[in-house]
């Protein structure tokens, strides 16, 4: 099965998902139809399992934002979903690619991103009743933040391919995150 996988990576790069058949894929894979059918029903469900085998790399961070330093904490998570980002342009655009064409890859794409948001709506919450940044729309601040990482990124790392320092970018966008929501940041 992992050369299928490897083989519709390959194929996905380089056709785009949309172009991309299951011929493609048992060519390059150099296996029967039968084959690819044992272990898949069509090209959506390689890439799933592509996305599932990979979930760290399209997965944004969820860590728990109970930490008192919230510019850190922030830091941190975007830092580790531009890594993520920066080691997996590719698979990245696949699935951006596949989800427009894609009812079902389109709905585990938002599911993912709804998790991400969740998260972030509630550590907003939890740290304005804490007092610890001032009262506003936690629901619109944490899609909006999101949003804005997940675009930020896609352009950043998959159309610009940019190399900049991650730790630099990501120290940049964790300001912004951490301004808007009020927070302390570090003098810079």
């Amino acid at each position: 099965m992992e050369n299928i996988l490897v083989a519709a990576r390959k194929v996905f790069v380089r056709k785009g998902f949309a172009r991309a058949t299951v011929d493609d894929i048992t060519a390059i894979a150099k296996v029967a139809h039968g084959t690819f059918y044992r272990y898949f029903r069509n090209k959506q469900d390689v890439l799933a399992a592509l996305v599932s085998e990979a979930s760290d790399t399209v997965a944004l961070p969820r860590h728990d934002w109970g930490e008192a330093d919230l510019y850190e904490t922030i830091r941190g998570d975007i830092t580790i979903f531009f890594e993520r980002y920066h080691q997996n342009p590719d698979l990245v655009r696949i699935w951006t690619e596949a989800a427009s064409h894609d009812k079902k890859i389109a709905e585990t794409r938002r599911k993912i991103r709804e998790s991400f948001v969740q998260s972030v709506h509630k550590a907003i919450t939890e740290y304005t009743s804490a007092g610890h940044i001032p009262p506003l729309d936690a629901d619109i601040a944490a899609r909006a933040l999101t949003s804005m990482l997940d675009h930020f990124a896609y352009v950043w790392f998959v159309e610009e391919e940019r190399d900049e320092s991650i730790d630099d970018v990501a120290h940049t966008v964790a300001l912004l995150w951490s301004r808007s929501l009020g927070a302390p940041t570090p003098s810079t």
